[in-house]
């Protein structure tokens, strides 16, 4: 991997920012492991690999280490094979060391990482968008969606970070970051408008969500809230492993393939609503009334209409932010007030 001389500087700026931020993220996992009071073997296996499975993820938002990937991408595309091969095996290995390991799973986990690995590769012979583009990211994004990829945990048995969900979004932000080279803004660093941009679209989409949610009975104030620890540790856990991980997903993937997608002169808000619409149908699984029950072929299906109302909203909302700031990170932090919000006040 070549750095060029002024590509230094910037690099090492960044890279000091992802380190302070894997560092704080990893000493609040250590306080949540101490905390669950397992095995002093599994406490030590179950660091190492959060820190392991999170560095790469987290250390991506450096926009010079991405043009640096960039130009090592085109010129040994086939290292995608021996990234994702080490990826599983470091995946096996800590499956074996804290008795998670399944055969089945094995396979299909690699599986999974092999043909989205080969999908990488043809990315380049193809002019974006592609059908080849919607098909990688619904690999990427289903078998974990579905729960196909469950299994193994860190820590064990406890379920709160799945290593594959992290290999697969290092592989989505590996494919459209570097490989399909789309700008979306995977910087920490965020300017004054950037934030004021991110609060003022928050003031107006929970005065919405408010209302909305106090008519309907989908919210009730919380008669206890949560203690002050807990909400910091909250707000950390809800930035990297729910709101930025689906803005990379929804704004950062699918609302730039759909830009490029649609034609004339409408086609940015065209795509605004359609993403908005598959973020809200994504929040169609979750169990939270009220529901609007519906029968196809026999079965009745409950679906939480007004989750999936307010998240279309909201995803409007944050992809404006993206869409005014350029940063992908501002449309994640409007993505974090909402979310921890609803967690601190509300039932």
């Amino acid at each position: 991997m070549k750095i060029k001389k002024y590509q230094q500087q910037p690099l090492q700026k960044d890279f000091r920012v992802g380190i302070i931020l894997v560092a704080l993220l990893s000493l609040a996992f250590g306080l949540y492991l101490v905390d669950i009071g397992i095995s002093a073997l599994a406490t030590l296996l179950s660091f190492a690999a959060f820190v392991l499975f999170v560095a790469p993820y987290v250390l991506a938002g450096n926009p010079a280490l991405i043009k640096v990937l960039r130009s090592d991408s085109a010129t040994s595309p086939n290292r995608i094979w021996l990234a994702a091969l080490l990826l599983w095996a470091l995946v096996q290995i800590f499956a074996l060391a804290t008795r998670q390991f399944a055969f089945t799973h094995a396979i299909i986990s690699g599986t999974w990482l092999g043909i989205l690995a080969f999908l990488v590769l043809l990315l380049p012979q193809r002019q974006a968008p592609h059908a080849l583009d919607y098909l990688l990211v619904l690999l990427i994004w289903l078998p974990i969606e579905i729960g196909l990829l469950h299994g193994v945990s860190i820590p064990p048995a406890r379920g709160l970070v799945n290593p594959l969900e992290l290999v697969g979004l290092v592989v989505l932000i590996y494919a459209y970051l570097v490989v399909r080279t789309f700008e979306v803004g995977f910087s920490y660093r965020l300017s004054g408008e950037d934030y004021r941009v991110v609060i003022l679209d928050f003031i107006v989409f929970f005065l919405i969500a408010i209302i909305v949610g106090m008519l309907t009975g989908f919210l009730s104030i919380a008669r206890h809230m949560p203690s002050f620890t807990d909400l910091l540790i909250r707000l950390a856990a809800i930035f990297f492993f729910i709101a930025l991980p689906e803005e990379l997903l929804f704004r950062g993937v699918i609302y730039k393939l759909l830009e490029k997608q649609f034609k004339g002169k409408h086609r940015v808000r065209t795509a605004m609503i359609v993403s908005s619409v598959i973020f809200g149908l994504a929040h169609s699984n979750n169990r939270v009334a009220p529901f609007l029950t519906i029968e196809i072929g026999g079965r009745a299906w409950d679906i939480p209409w007004v989750y999936v109302l307010l998240a279309t909203v909201a995803g409007f909302f944050y992809c404006f932010v993206f869409i005014r700031t350029k940063k992908i990170t501002a449309a994640a932090a409007i993505h974090l007030l909402v979310d921890w919000a609803w967690y601190a006040f509300f039932d």
